[in-house]
């Protein structure tokens, strides 16, 4: 077998793990949040989730762990713990899902498989690789000017 066909059947057996954890992770209902009626201001319940998020950040990241060391799921576990690692779930389906995307007509993915593997790679995934998901924001100097100085 090619190596290129070895990535390919790495890729798809990550994406398919990643998958299965997803279908055996107990449900948990979103976090509570306080609900604004107004049109527009959808955004004052997701920063609040996203507080939820940064709150149990590091429970989440040991509930992540405690599965990829044993395989199944922790039994000792929060709603919030659940829901974020859902979420995180989430993002590593439809990131795997484009790196098992086919490289033209050869029917192989593009990416190598990488040197760590199995869940030790999972577990970089789902809370490394969730953690930096966004690019940095870039660093933008704040300048003020004022009539008797322009540039303070």
């Amino acid at each position: 077998m090619a190596a290129t066909e070895i990535d390919a059947k790495f890729w798809n057996a990550l994406h398919a793990v990643v998958q299965q954890a997803f279908e055996s992770l107990p449900y948990a209902a979103k976090p509570d949040v306080i609900a604004f009626p107004y049109e527009g201001e959808e955004w004052k319940e997701q920063a609040q989730v996203d507080e939820k998020e940064d709150a149990c950040y590091s429970a989440t990241d040991e509930f992540i762990r405690g599965f990829c060391r044993h395989r199944h799921w922790p039994k000792k576990s929060t709603d919030d713990m659940r829901y974020f690692t859902e979420q995180r779930l989430r993002w590593a389906i439809a990131f795997l899902r484009i790196l098992t995307i086919p490289w033209d007509k050869t029917g192989l993915v593009f990416l190598q498989r990488p040197e760590e593997s199995g869940y030790d790679l999972l577990e970089w995934l789902l809370i490394d690789g969730y953690r930096e998901r966004f690019p940095p924001t870039p660093h933008v100097p704040m300048r003020f000017s004022s009539p008797d100085n322009p540039e303070v």
